[in-house]
């Protein structure tokens, strides 16, 4: 998987498209993410560690989330379900799915859209399987709540599913506890299982991070497949680059709780307009090129805890920072492929190009 060489703008997006606008070209947005803020509590009462996120996404549209660890995506998505722990809430914006705001859903309503419209792939199949359950019965069980079907037909729904993430030997499988799977086969169950309610978008949350690059790419395939046999809307995080470019059409690039960046994923990566996004695309590809070892490294570290609203979340690490990055949040400007929150987008474009 390598990223992107391109100098052409991608198709079907509005140059002044900003953070918060579904891409042209989706149609009717299915979700609608609109000024998302995400507080968490602390000593000092409740403070933002995700603030004002906006994007949206349309049936059968692929879009990332990209950014390093701690920038607010796993967050961002588990708002979407009502999943966000203990002592973090949502506290500002809307999520609409088809136009309910599930932001001020209750949780009757959230266990209808959990695996119903919207189904869920996490970082760890281990942990999202029940050690003590064999997986099929595991499986049977959600497509029984989810399609209201009795026992027979859910088991007969099951082994089609594991037949569908082309798992062999599905009615052997299909008693296997987790323990005596492969991590690829316990991903596929779990893809099976968000897809057993039949929904129309798949959050797929670093699906492959504890997966061999062999079993990775199969994995990707397979969820590649089955957007485009389904029509799913897929909003995929990742910290990869090259997944990025090779599943999805738009990107959200998010840094310390803030989306920094928006736009089609072959232009972001290939003429980045944020600092942050060009220097995330240059350490990619230093991997890439690297034989001797040497790789490209953004220096310093994503702010811990809750970083200053007040300035460029991002100017203490960019190279092109000034005294007016620090003097007010930047504003959003269009770029080649959508826009991004900076007020160097110029140079930043320039550079990237190279």
């Amino acid at each position: 998987m390598t990223l992107p060489q391109s100098d052409s703008p991608a198709p079907g997006v509005s140059a002044a498209s900003g953070q918060g606008t579904a891409p042209a070209g989706s149609g009717h947005a299915l979700l609608s993410v609109r000024g998302l803020t995400i507080d968490a509590g602390g000593r000092d009462g409740f403070a933002p560690i995700v603030r004002d996120v906006s994007f949206g996404i349309g049936a059968g549209q692929a879009l990332g989330l990209i950014g390093e660890s701690g920038s607010g995506k796993t967050l961002t998505c588990m708002a979407l379900g009502g999943l966000l722990p203990r002592g973090v809430r949502v506290t500002g914006g809307e999520i609409l799915l088809n136009g309910t705001d599930l932001a001020q859903a209750s949780e009757r309503q959230l266990r209808r859209v959990r695996g119903g419209l919207i189904g869920f792939v996490f970082q760890d199949p281990g942990a999202a399987l029940d050690p003590l359950s064999p997986v099929g019965a595991q499986l049977a069980e959600v497509a029984r709540t989810h399609q209201a079907i009795g026992r027979a037909r859910a088991r007969s729904v099951a082994l089609k599913l594991m037949d569908e993430m082309e798992i062999p030997k599905a009615r052997d499988r299909y008693r296997a506890y987790p323990h005596e799977l492969s991590g690829g086969m316990k991903q596929r169950m779990c893809i099976a299982m968000a897809l057993a309610g039949n929904p129309r978008l798949l959050v797929a949350d670093e699906p492959t991070t504890a997966l061999d690059v062999t079993t990775e790419r199969a994995i990707l395939d397979l969820i590649g497949r089955l957007r485009a046999e389904r029509d799913l809307a897929l909003l995929l995080v990742t910290h990869s680059l090259p997944v990025a470019a090779l599943m999805t059409d738009q990107l959200r690039v998010m840094y310390a709780g803030e989306m920094v960046e928006a736009g089609g994923t072959a232009d972001c990566l290939a003429a980045p307009g944020h600092p942050y996004t060009e220097a995330l695309a240059e350490s990619a590809r230093s991997v890439e090129r690297s034989r001797d070892g040497r790789l490209v490294a953004i220096p310093g570290a994503v702010p811990g805890g809750v970083a200053a609203t007040d300035r460029c979340v991002f100017a203490p690490r960019c190279p092109y920072a000034t005294d007016q990055c620090v003097a007010g949040h930047p504003p959003w400007q269009p770029t080649r492929s959508g826009s991004a929150a900076c007020i160097h987008v110029d140079r930043a474009r320039k550079d990237g190009a190279r």
